[in-house]
Parts: structure tokens; sequence; C-alpha cells
């Protein structure tokens, strides 16, 4: 990648839907090259898996930058709450709020629209204790290597210093 690509890649990684994540391991070490982020689908395809803040968690244990996609269809408020609080303590802070497939098994949670997963996400945000943080323990992120420079229009932060310079990338200035 050239050091003016406006582009950003986003790949999406296969949760399990057993309880053994070397699979998803395997997906992060292969994409890390090309991707500058994943994104991990929550029970895709409308079946169980592996929850997405928890892969989220490995992609970022791996130097990766995740987005967790949470859908309205397989919770209520109170599970929100929790999978909130859940992503706030691995660090997950980045997230796609989906409607998500009709279920497989069950039926869909009538609690929650995309709407008001945004609102209460915000919502708990503003309390105390919610502000995102930044883990000593991150490597450089997946998308930053040498020679890779990111456009000064970029939003995109680094997983590990969540400024726009990292400590894997080189500066072209």
């Amino acid at each position: 990648m050239g050091n003016n690509n406006a582009f950003e890649i986003v790949c999406e990684i296969e949760p399990p839907t057993r309880p053994d994540i070397r699979h998803v391991r395997h997906q992060i070490g292969v994409l890390a090259p090309v991707a500058h982020a994943f994104l991990i689908p929550d029970n895709h395809i409308g079946r169980a898996t592996v929850s997405s803040i928890a892969v989220a968690h490995e992609v970022a244990a791996m130097g990766g930058r995740s987005i967790a996609c949470l859908n309205s269809r397989d919770r209520n408020l109170l599970g929100f709450h929790r999978d909130l609080l859940t992503a706030a303590a691995y660090g997950v802070d980045e997230f796609l709020f989906v409607h998500g497939d009709k279920p497989a098994a069950g039926l869909r949670s009538g609690d929650l629209t995309v709407r008001t997963m945004i609102a209460e996400a915000r919502a708990m945000g503003e309390r105390p204790g919610f502000t995102r943080r930044t883990s000593a323990s991150r490597r450089p992120c997946a998308g930053c290597r040498p020679g890779s420079a990111r456009p000064t229009w970029s939003s995109r932060r680094c997983a590990s210093t969540r400024t726009r310079s990292c400590a894997g990338a080189r500066s072209s200035d």
C-alpha cells in the first residue's frame, strides 16, 4: 500500500460456532497484511457464534483494530447494557449496530432497534468510568506497517496510541 491510499480496507472475520478461536487467530494473521481493521459479525446468518466482543478483544490482542457488530435481534436492554460493560472492560470501543438477519432458531427480540442501541450506547458512554482508554498492553495495529502513513484527513486512530500515528508506522514527512 502506498502512502497516498485513500481507502481503508476492513475485512470481516468469521466468528466460530464452537468454543475454539484458533481459526479466528489464523484469519487475523492471514488478513493483517492487507486489512486496516476487522469487522466481527454478531451471530451472523442468524446462528449462534462466539461473542463479537470476545473476538474483537482477540483482534486487539493480536495488534489489530476491531469493529464489533451488535445486532438488535438477539438482545433486550439489559443484555445490551451487559455487552457494553463487557466491551468497556475489554477495551472494545468501535461498534456497528445492525437489525440482524432472521434467526435460525428462536424469535427476534423486540426490545431494541438500531436507533435505541445508538442512544443507549451514547448515554452509557457519558457515565463515569466509560472514557475511551488506551491499554498499555496494545501493540501497533495491523494497519500500521513501516512506510504506511495515513492521509492527514483520515480519522483512523492507531489501536496502540489512539492517535493518527503509531509506534509501528514510519512517518513519510
